[in-house]
């Protein structure tokens, strides 16, 4: 999320929430010959720029536009991980509409396409200029993604459902609390993690790191697109049953002894599913929350009663209510929220989450 703050005749100035969208368009085949030649031409001066780093200025590179050999700069050579570049893209900043040009939905870059215009097909609302965007080739198609601000919006929710992020067996556990409907999402990942970790430790004896990164990379490909159903999965929940979506901050589950080796062990990626889950709440304007993760697991959803817990089962030793551990661990987290608002009798709005700092653990409000 976004805070633009505006001025207002001059007199005061107002913070306007928005959110950064991304939007792809296929650009026509009219410009196909002046976009080869100008990717052609982008291919050589990139390699000489990986080869010769010293050379980090657009008079260096006067046979492209200045505007995209600034990207190819900032983009790939002072990259110092960059060795090559494949499948190149160019780049272009909007600089406040001075760059790229926006009238009707439709963008118009002088820099390379001079007078003509390319239509997109915006999700949302623009709000204000066009702030970038990447040209680049794909199965013989050029296509355009632009990126832009739009107006942040909150669906008015009746509700909450709690979200258990788990390191053994399935990989989230959504928890009605209006309903208590419970849904156990992703697959049971421990068996083809071990398949992936034996094969890898195969590889790392035979020294054969060429299959060895090819393994890694199937990995991790597997991965996001899992995190990428699930995600999807709890927010379409959300969205049709107007709720709003609760979360554990797991900011500093690595600090702790015992939780940092098991999720160290587990190995799978709960803030990339975090990340995920975000950015798609955002787009559907469903609000999500945080709340502090301590005794979710242990305390019991029906009478609060603190208990010790041994495997998946849960079982409370004062009110003998029983059920398995992530769901009971899912309602908890939902109720936390609730319990939350009627104590300090206020409402955390989704916008007082960022996520480009979750991870870090800054301005995040707990309940």
């Amino acid at each position: 999320m976004l805070n633009i703050k505006l001025k207002i005749n001059n007199m005061k100035s107002q913070i306007i929430d928005t959110m950064m969208v991304t939007g792809k368009s296929i650009i026509s085949h009219k410009f196909d010959a002046k976009l080869s030649l100008l990717y052609t031409e982008c291919q050589k001066i990139v390699k000489e720029m990986l080869t010769d780093r010293t050379k980090n200025s657009s008079k260096y590179w006067k046979t492209i536009p200045c505007v995209v050999s600034k990207s190819l700069i900032a983009k790939y050579q002072r990259n110092e991980k960059c060795i090559s570049v494949k499948n190149l893209a160019i780049q272009i900043c909007g600089d406040k509409g001075k760059q790229i040009k926006l009238e009707n939905n439709r963008i118009r870059i002088p820099a390379i396409f001079k007078k003509e215009w390319i239509d997109i097909f915006p999700s949302k609302p623009i709000f204000g200029h066009i702030c970038s965007v990447e040209i680049f080739k794909r199965k013989r198609r050029w296509f355009l993604s632009y990126s832009y601000n739009t107006l942040k919006s909150t669906v008015k929710t009746v509700g909450v459902v709690g979200v258990d992020r788990n390191a053994r067996g399935n990989i989230a556990t959504v928890c009605d609390i209006q309903t208590g409907k419970v849904i156990k999402l992703g697959p049971d990942i421990k068996g083809w993690k071990d398949n992936f970790k034996n094969r890898k430790k195969k590889l790392q004896r035979k020294r054969a790191t060429v299959l060895l990164k090819k393994i890694n990379r199937k990995q991790s490909n597997r991965t996001k697109d899992i995190n990428h159903k699930v995600s999807k999965q709890i927010v379409d929940y959300a969205t049709k049953h107007c709720r709003a979506i609760v979360l554990e901050n797991l900011r500093n589950i690595k600090d702790s002894k015992k939780c940092g080796r098991y999720t160290q062990k587990s190995n799978w990626s709960y803030f990339q599913l975090e990340q995920f889950l975000n950015y798609k709440a955002a787009l559907r304007n469903i609000p999500v929350y945080y709340v502090d993760p301590y005794n979710t697991s242990k305390k019991c959803s029906q009478c609060g009663t603190i208990n010790d817990i041994n495997g998946k089962k849960f079982v409370c030793k004062n009110c003998g209510h029983k059920d398995h551990r992530d769901s009971n661990a899912g309602f908890n987290i939902g109720k936390n929220y609730l319990d939350g608002i009627t104590r300090n009798e206020r409402e955390f709005l989704a916008s007082h989450i960022d996520v480009a700092q979750t991870s870090k653990g800054k301005d995040i409000s707990y309940v």
